[in-house]
């Protein structure tokens, strides 16, 4: 029986930095990564393999959410003790602290996982058990509001251009996001020797679940972005993140809190432009259609 159960006491106030960085027993670590490798490339709801990292995300937050149990008094013995009152004592904490509904949920997904792994499946139903307002888990799945570049009045061609003028590289993974519509991490990816099959493009890197997709290549606008980019060499993906957003910023692009996606920008606004042109035709009127991404 695990020491909090036996003396009935929960820990009081919020957690510190020490108490979330308490490292696990050895033999619980082991057997926590044992239970990790041996299921963790597999989907809890559909028979299929999850992506590499997927598998990773969940081994991080298992570990992050065993060592905040221990912070909270509870030491469990083996992975295998895990019940319901473990879980609610976390997401409570969750709550308490203010983490936002997709980080509780994530959270508490990864839980459901290694329940499932340890033989206890139904154990974990819905987040919203296990929270004391339901609503901070609830996330909405389409945007309210456009928040493309094009929405709040932005010359996309220009900032494009003001943008190369910092970094080359950043402008071209913009004009890739907003000729093709591609994902940040798809366009940082973007292998043009590797995608370009002449009248389109293939999209695998980067992709959820490594879904290819083909992209016909259409406009002067995806003609251009190919062009420009058989001319550009590749950069490491952690090195990219830096620079992006350093040229963003020099380029006067406002952080996410004024509303705006500093990233997606692009995207959204390809996704509206192309459903705008499925649902008018050739009438070129702009819907006010939301992309979902």
């Amino acid at each position: 029986m695990d020491e909090m159960e036996e003396s009935g006491k929960a820990v009081e106030g919020a957690l510190s930095t020490r108490d979330l960085q308490r490292p696990l027993p050895e033999k619980f670590y082991t057997e926590l990564m044992e239970l990790i490798r041996a299921n963790g490339r597999e989907a809890i709801r559909q028979n299929k393999i999850v992506s590499h990292e997927t598998s990773d995300n969940r081994r991080d937050l298992l570990v992050l959410a065993m060592r905040e149990l221990r912070g909270l008094g509870f030491t469990l013995e083996s992975p295998h003790n895990l019940q319901q009152r473990h879980v609610r004592a976390l997401a409570k904490s969750w709550e308490e602290r203010g983490l936002s509904a997709s980080t509780i949920a994530n959270r508490i997904s990864a839980l459901r996982a290694l329940s499932i792994w340890i033989g206890k499946k139904g154990m974990i139903q819905k987040a919203a058990d296990f929270v004391s307002n339901p609503s901070v888990v609830h996330r909405s799945q389409a945007s309210t509001e456009d928040k493309s570049w094009t929405a709040t009045g932005i010359d996309i061609p220009a900032l494009i251009g003001m943008i190369e003028q910092y970094d080359p590289r950043v402008g071209l993974q913009l004009r890739l996001m907003q000729a093709f519509g591609l994902r940040r991490k798809e366009a940082v990816m973007f292998r043009p020797l590797k995608a370009d099959l002449g009248l389109g493009i293939r999209v695998r890197d980067g992709t959820k679940g490594g879904r290819e997709r083909l992209i016909p290549i259409e406009t002067p606008e995806q003609h251009g972005a190919m062009l420009w980019a058989h001319r550009r060499d590749v950069v490491p993906v952690q090195q990219f993140r830096n620079r992006r957003f350093r040229s963003l910023y020099q380029a006067g692009v406002p952080p996410p809190s004024q509303g705006l996606r500093r990233w997606c920008g692009t995207q959204i606004g390809h996704v509206n432009q192309r459903h705008a042109k499925s649902a008018c035709g050739s009438c070129g009127e702009r819907t006010e259609g939301r992309a979902h991404v």
